[in-house]
């Protein structure tokens, strides 16, 4: 706990990480001095009815971990005012180490004698077990020894294991995530080759994986779809919205991505140069199975007729808590609504029209940035520290900054009001302020453009870094 001249800060394992106590939320911490004598507390050897009592005292003061709920009895003192001690252990302690007795100069000198035995070794386990058809796991197996095990049995794919230590007769708590596998994973039936009293394994599932099912039917106007498999592809979609008399011609295309849980992210493109603002797309998920199974529709891009005397806009939504000017440690509001006004004057001094909007919270991004890392010279750092998320009232545990999708992801759904989600993971970025390129249709390089400076550097730009025009 200390240094030289200095006192070091306590620390402690939270949330698999070592986190100083004053940064862990609620903790405490509770601290026990001693003074010590040969590495225990002195214990005099002049018997007393009181003896035994003594002892346990001291033994509980010493190691409070191992005597907690321990019991010592003395015998009656012999003709050379001996006694014996007998130390019964709770249980859960397992084997505990013999004690060594540590005697001084006085003791020695009056030619006494201290001895230890272990009349009972305590419980402890030992030997391996099996899960399914896999290899034979032993008893004391690191969470990676697991994990090896488990994604050798044929149809698992990858997964996450962690272990905590349980009691001091070698029990142990491992936890699985299947994060290879989509949708609800057969139990994995556990058989045992234990040595110990009681010794068994114990399996228990802790969350139900989760994958849709079923079909949907997708709705323009009055005209529905038939049946759309969960699982279509982009051409079986194009397809059933092309039977729609009012479409025209559209196109379907899909990223081959298939989320944990079966889901996947079309897009749609409305190519009949008449159809103008499509109105956006309706579903029935009635036939659509699986815990919070939904289909979510946005528009990314709003369609048009060339006309003068109409405005079709398309925006994104402003980033929120990320610039908004709020007390550290905390973060504003989340956004209402959004109001467009247009007016036919420059300076909004004419006749200004106003509409208000309501945002779609259906998809929200979140997004990791740091100006000073941003600006930062030479070699680029990267963000670290960790983060939470709220909703409804409820605060997530806390995320890393380096936290993959499935973090992410399961970190939401351990929310009360919260049942399913899907997480994605991309680059993060910032905007490049008054940087202009001049780019040419079917060209694949850009030049500066004229009308202001290619301050790429000053905006924190470095060689190799992945620069996007129009979100492209």
């Amino acid at each position: 706990l200390t240094a030289p001249g200095s006192c070091m800060p306590l620390k402690a394992i939270y949330n698999n990480v070592l986190m100083e106590i004053s940064s862990i939320p609620n903790s405490r911490a509770l601290i026990l001095l001693n003074s010590k004598h040969n590495g225990g507390t002195s214990v005099s050897v002049i018997p007393s009815i009181a003896s035994s009592s003594v002892l346990s005292r001291s033994l509980y003061t010493s190691f409070p971990d191992i005597f907690m709920n321990s019991q010592v009895m003395q015998t009656l003192e012999d003709d050379e005012s001996g006694i014996t001690h007998t130390i019964t252990y709770d249980e859960s302690k397992g084997n505990v180490a013999e004690l060594v007795c540590n005697i001084d100069a006085e003791f020695v000198a009056s030619s006494g004698t201290c001895t230890v035995n272990t009349v009972l070794d305590g419980n402890s386990i030992s030997g391996y077990f099996y899960l399914g058809s896999s290899n034979a796991i032993y008893h004391d197996a690191t969470a990676d020894d697991l994990e090896a095990a488990i994604e050798s049995i044929a149809g698992i794919g990858n997964v996450d294991v962690t272990k905590s230590k349980l009691d001091g007769q070698g029990g142990a708590l491992w936890s699985v995530t299947f994060v290879g596998n989509h949708g609800d994973v057969e139990e994995l039936i556990p058989s045992s080759s234990l040595v110990g009293k009681n010794a068994n394994v114990r399996l228990s599932e802790k969350r139900k994986g989760n994958e849709i099912d079923g079909s949907y039917n997708l709705q323009y106007k009055t005209e529905i779809t038939s049946n759309i498999s969960f699982d279509a592809d982009a051409l079986t979609i194009e397809n059933s919205l092309k039977s729609l008399y009012g479409l025209g011609e559209i196109s379907v295309s899909w990223d081959g991505i298939v989320e944990s849980e079966g889901g996947r992210t079309y897009l749609v493109t409305f190519l009949d140069a008449n159809i103008g603002d499509a109105r956006l797309l309706e579903r029935d998920t009635r036939n659509l199975r699986g815990v919070g199974g939904a289909i979510t529709i946005i528009e990314e891009r709003k369609g048009s007729i060339a006309r003068e005397d109409a405005l079709q806009l398309s925006w994104d939504m402003p980033a929120g808590c990320s610039i908004s000017q709020v007390n550290p440690g905390s973060c504003g509001n989340p956004i209402s609504d959004v109001m467009i006004e247009t007016d036919v004057s420059a300076t909004f001094t004419g006749s200004p029209v106003q509409k208000l909007f309501s945002p779609d919270y259906d998809v929200q991004i979140i997004r990791t940035s740091s100006v000073t890392i941003t600006s930062f010279g030479g070699i680029q750092p990267t963000i670290s520290g960790f983060f939470r998320l709220g909703y409804n009232g409820f605060n997530t545990p806390l995320i890393g900054a380096s936290s993959t999708a499935i973090d992410v992801r399961y970190a939401l759904e351990s929310l009360p009001h919260v049942v399913t989600v899907g997480v994605t993971r991309n680059r993060s970025y910032h905007s490049l302020i008054q940087s202009c390129v001049d780019i040419e249709i079917g060209s694949s390089w850009v030049s500066c453009s004229e009308s202001c400076r290619c301050n790429f550097f000053t905006n924190g730009a470095k060689a190799n870094d992945i620069i996007f025009l129009e979100n492209k």
